[in-house]
């Protein structure tokens, strides 16, 4: 690396160095591994969350549901290794251009983490496995599972609660990024997180509208929950009534750089624009809504399985306007994690940028780049 630039020439440094320490690796394993854990497998999993074993044996899916519980870390890898692959693909499609200057980020902690989080990337992209796991990675792993033991069922739902709040949601999806480490929004000074109060926020890949119960702590004046998938759309509208959340506006649409309709892929909480996708959904940009509904933006959070680049580039004109805060996912693909931070502080040169690893114990997922 020279000059604190990420470039093609330091990654095919570290793909070196990694190629040298795993001679042995089997390629025909890796494909078989990555292969095993189906569809089938992750709808059992899924089950296995939700309902009690008394109701998995009187439907005779109690085996199945354990063992998609037991090859859950499989399903894991198989994610890691699908988006690991991708920002390889990424690296060398744009070898002439590629670079990430670490200079656009102040804190030496997040240089450190953007260098760890690209070496875990290529190490995924070629080996069977996750890397081990630190010492960091293990004490992490069981402050997780002491959370989780806050979550309870009761009539019908699944409740959390935490520091004198209670979340409910109708499935048992509690994710560390939004509950423990609440998107990345302690990060940011006090001095900021009080300029947000009566702002409104886009909450784009809502899901369930779990992440908008935590951005509602900041006291917004409205939060448009923005989610294509009319599964989960259905399931955010039960979870705002549940916890009586009024402010929350759900938006049954997709965000990118035009307008129109597109097909999505579904996938539970990792639905994706696909043109192969099974699901057509409506699109728009977040300039177009903004200027519709005259909206004083004060916060965006992205998280939409690699659709950011495109969704923040359709926010441009919001973006120079409000300068709002951002919490964008980077860990989707390579074009993401290259061209965000350069194009933001391009339009925006007095944005901080910071890297958040919120996921300590998963080696890919959950790193966003946190900008005000």
């Amino acid at each position: 690396m020279l000059n604190g630039i990420i470039d093609f020439d330091y990654i095919l440094a570290i793909l070196h160095e990694i190629i040298m320490a795993n001679k042995t690796e089997n390629m025909d394993e890796i494909r078989k591994e990555t292969k095993k854990y189906t569809r089938k497998h992750q709808i059992y999993a899924r089950i296995a969350h939700i309902f009690p074993n008394f109701v998995l044996k009187k439907l005779n899916l109690y085996y199945h549901a354990l063992t998609a519980l037991r090859d859950y870390d499989l399903a894991d890898f198989q994610y890691n290794k699908m988006v690991c692959l991708e920002f390889l693909d990424y690296c060398f499609n744009n070898r002439k251009k590629l670079y990430l200057d670490l200079s656009l980020f102040k804190e030496e902690e997040d240089k450190n983490l953007i260098l760890r989080h690209t070496r875990n990337i290529l190490y995924i992209a070629l080996s069977s496995h996750n890397p081990k796991m630190s010492e960091e990675s293990l004490e992490y792993r069981r402050k997780y599972d002491a959370f989780s033991n806050n979550i309870e069922k009761a009539r019908g739902v699944f409740v959390l609660k935490v520091e004198n709040h209670e979340f409910t949601l109708l499935i048992k999806h509690f994710e560390e990024v939004i509950f423990f480490h609440k998107y990345g929004t302690d990060a940011l000074p006090s001095y900021i997180r009080q300029t947000l109060a009566n702002k409104d926020f886009i909450d784009a890949g809502a899901f369930v509208g779990d992440a908008s119960l935590i951005l509602n702590q900041l006291k917004p004046n409205k939060i448009y929950a923005f989610e294509p998938s009319k599964i989960n759309y259905f399931l955010m509208q039960k979870t705002l009534k549940l916890n009586k959340l009024l402010n929350v506006i759900p938006v049954c649409s997709a965000l990118s750089n035009k307008e129109g309709v597109s097909n999505m892929f579904y996938w539970d909480n990792a639905s994706f624009l696909s043109a192969e996708g099974n699901e057509e959904v409506n699109m728009t940009t977040i300039d177009s809504f903004q200027e519709k509904n005259s909206l004083n933006v004060g916060l965006i959070k992205m998280d939409i399985e690699g659709s950011e680049f495109y969704a923040i580039q359709g926010a441009e004109r919001t973006i120079k306007k409000f300068k709002p805060v951002l919490i964008i996912s980077l860990y989707h693909g390579g074009k993401d994690f290259f061209e965000i931070p350069r194009i933001l502080k391009d339009w925006m040169p007095t944005y901080t940028l910071k890297f958040l690893d919120l996921n300590r114990v998963s080696t890919v997922r959950e790193k966003v780049l946190l900008a005000y």
